[in-house]
C-alpha cells in the first residue's frame, strides 16, 4: 500500500468501502497529502516510510474524514522535528476549522496551543484546568 492508499481509506466515511473514489475525494486526498508534506512521496510504500512520515500519512487521512472530532494517541512519539512541525500546524489547521482534537501525550510541551488539560495518574485524574 502507497500514501495515497492510506489517506484514501479516510473516504470511507462517507463512500463505504467499495465505491469508487470520485474526482473531489481524490483532490481531498491530493490536498490532505500535501498538508501533510508528503506530496513527493505519495506513491511510496507506507512499510518504506520513516516513523514520522507514516505518522503524517496517518494524519491526512485523518484530514481527509472531516470528522468534527478527531482523536491523537501520541502523535508526536518518536518524531523529528520537522515531523513535529508540521503535524503540530495542521492540528493548529483542523482545530481553527472548528474541529475538537484530543491527544493523548507523556509531554505536554509538544503542544503549542491546549485548550483544556487533564492530568492522569494512575488511571485517576489528578488535576484539570
Amino acid at each position: 500500500m502507497h500514501i495515497t492508499d492510506i489517506v484514501m481509506m479516510g473516504t470511507w466515511r462517507h463512500l463505504g468501502t467499495w465505491r469508487p473514489a470520485r474526482r473531489a475525494d481524490r483532490g481531498l486526498v491530493a490536498d490532505a497529502i500535501e498538508t501533510v508534506g508528503l506530496t513527493d512521496l505519495a506513491r511510496r510504500p507506507i512499510g518504506a516510510l520513516s516513523c514520522g512520515q507514516r505518522q503524517r500519512a496517518l494524519l491526512a487521512q485523518a484530514l481527509v474524514q472531516r470528522a468534527d472530532l478527531v482523536l491523537l494517541d501520541e502523535p508526536m512519539a518518536g518524531l523529528d522535528a520537522p515531523s513535529r512541525t508540521i503535524i503540530a500546524e495542521t492540528i493548529d489547521q483542523r482545530t481553527a476549522t472548528g474541529a475538537a482534537v484530543i491527544a493523548v501525550t507523556h509531554d505536554i510541551t509538544e503542544f503549542t496551543r491546549i485548550d483544556d488539560v487533564l492530568v492522569l495518574q494512575d488511571g485517576r485524574v489528578v488535576s484539570t484546568s
